[in-house]
């Protein structure tokens, strides 16, 4: 069984956590200052939420199919880069920003590929893709979905800045 918890607290020290615990887990997910998403196999992720707990801070066990964002799925990548292949990829004007490095996507095609594939098994950045968008110039934000949980994490992420945030 799999699972990935929501921490609130501090992303240093959810790491620090991880680092003292010697469990085998990955923080999959940098979303604000203040959250983070381990993912790992059940039985790790369980120690971490009483760790977490036990140190006051709140976790949220989220239902998962797979350890998404880390080295448990490193399987799919290849089958996704070669179903990507398949797929033609232009370079754009507008540039389009990975959740992983929190740069732009490369412009190369195959490169594009390769990273978009990759980010199945690599940890989410958030954080700095939100930080990297607002250096850009990116003054708003609009999240279409369901809810609006992300537009909750960059006001977090971005206080006091000056910046538009809403879901749709």
């Amino acid at each position: 069984m799999l699972f990935r918890s929501a921490v609130r607290a501090p992303l240093a020290e959810i790491e620090a956590l991880i680092t003292e615990s010697s469990q085998k887990i990955v923080l999959a997910n940098r979303n604000s200052p203040t959250q983070g998403v381990l993912s790992r196999p059940a039985p790790p992720v369980l120690k971490m939420e009483k760790l977490c707990t036990a140190r006051k801070s709140r976790t949220i066990r989220l239902p998962v199919s797979a350890a998404f964002r880390s080295e448990q799925i490193k399987s799919s990548v290849q089958p996704f880069l070669n179903s990507l292949k398949q797929i033609s990829i232009s370079p754009t004007g507008v540039k389009v920003f990975s959740t992983t490095t929190a740069n732009a996507y490369p412009a190369d095609p195959d490169e594009a590929r390769a990273l978009l594939s990759d980010q199945l098994s690599r940890p989410v950045d958030f954080v700095s893709e939100i930080e990297n968008l607002y250096s850009f110039g990116v003054r708003t934000f609009v999240e279409i979905g369901p809810k609006s949980v992300l537009t909750g994490l960059i006001s977090k992420t971005l206080q006091d800045r000056q910046f538009e945030a809403s879901g749709a």
